[in-house]
């Protein structure tokens, strides 16, 4: 078993531009005294223009920089990438320029990577995860390009940035392994050493954990016995009356869900983050010794409204329970929330709900603190 434990921002561009980035990152290996590092990019254009069969971003990109590799294409998009090389490479290349990568060229979407980072004096080098193959096989039927999805399934210790050109922040992620020799340990002082060069800007944890084959083989079996049980407690839940709000939002409608969600919150006892404006996480450890999350997002333009709630432990995750509102006014939204929470609080207290939670192996105290 494998467990990373992430702290995620969302760093707006008036904080701090997506070119400075990188100089973020150097200053941060520095003061931690991590020396080696392995850097990773994916470079990518979209193909919506009509006729158009040629790569533009990356044409201009290669100018400036040829080392990035020839141009290769994947579906809908072209890109430039070292996602499944073998080489060791350092920014030292890329940094000159790093302006002209956010504003010059074109690229719809940038993704930086420096991961295998030492810490705690050791290199656990990254992993590809495979998983993620069979969901696709699933949705759609065929077999995956390999590049597809590969530059967002790595798991590793170190730092990544996103940015979209649509988007006026970038994704920024530190992520360190916490299982040392079959050992956890506190990761904690190099996650918050990132919160204090970035005074102010929010940001969520989360671990993730990658099974062995061996691991994954007895929890799909475990998941597989326990699947009557969770389609029983959704049954329970949704019993409660929550149907599909089908109304018509009038555009001036406008409400704040902030306010009753931290609220609600501490009465249910959850621990809250706001994610980004408008998407708030909720968390608390169930009786059964794993996590139940929700999810509260007010929509487009404070338009459907919806909560989501997970119960999630060692290698598994699955959606519990959920609904919907299209809320007319901010008072309307405050009892929306209210009876949710409400029927949430009454469900975990079910027995379809606690013969749900039991159905899995507890999770050790590293994943539900």
């Amino acid at each position: 078993m494998r467990a990373v434990k992430t702290r995620l921002f969302y760093i707006k561009n008036k904080v701090m531009p997506f070119s400075q980035l990188p100089q973020l990152v150097h200053e941060y290996f520095s003061e931690q005294g991590l020396a080696d590092y392995r850097f990773l990019y994916h470079l990518s254009e979209g193909l919506y223009e009509p006729n158009r069969t040629e790569p533009v971003s990356c044409a201009r990109a290669l100018k400036d920089m040829p080392w990035l590799g020839k141009t290769r294409r994947v579906e809908d998009h072209f890109f430039l990438s070292n996602i499944d090389a073998d080489d060791k490479l350092t920014d030292g290349k890329m940094l000159p320029y790093m302006e002209k990568l956010q504003r010059r060229y074109g690229f719809w979407q940038m993704c930086l990577y420096w991961y295998d980072a030492d810490f705690f004096g050791e290199v656990i080098k990254l992993e590809h995860d495979k998983t993620w193959i069979s969901r696709y096989k699933e949705w759609h039927g065929k077999e995956p390009d390999p590049m597809l999805q590969m530059y967002q399934n790595i798991i590793g210790s170190g730092i990544y940035i996103e940015k979209w050109n649509c988007l006026n922040y970038t994704t920024f992620k530190i992520s360190v392994d916490l299982l040392r020799n079959g050992k956890a340990v506190d990761v904690d002082p190099y996650l918050s050493a990132m919160s204090d060069k970035l005074p102010g800007v929010e940001y969520d944890d989360s671990t993730r954990v990658c099974l062995t084959d061996e691991e994954r083989a007895e929890t799909e079996k475990t998941f597989a016995a326990a699947k009557p049980l969770i389609e029983q407690a959704r049954t329970a839940f949704a019993a409660q009356g929550f149907e599909p709000d089908v109304r018509q939002k009038p555009i001036d409608a406008c409400y704040a869900i902030g306010p009753i969600i931290k609220k609600l919150a501490k009465q249910y006892g959850f621990t809250h983050k706001c994610i980004t404006s408008g998407y708030h996480r909720l968390r608390k450890n169930t009786a059964g010794g794993h996590k139940l999350t929700v999810y509260a997002d007010s929509g487009p333009s404070h338009g459907n409204s919806f909560f989501k709630c997970k119960l999630s432990g060692t290698g598994f995750e699955t959606d519990i329970c959920s609904a919907n509102f299209i809320p007319l006014s901010q008072s309307e939204f405050d009892a929306c929330a209210e009876r949710f929470f409400g029927a949430l609080g009454r469900f975990e207290q079910s027995d379809e709900f606690r013969k749900a939670d039991s159905a899995f192996p507890p999770a050790p105290d590293w994943f539900i603190e």
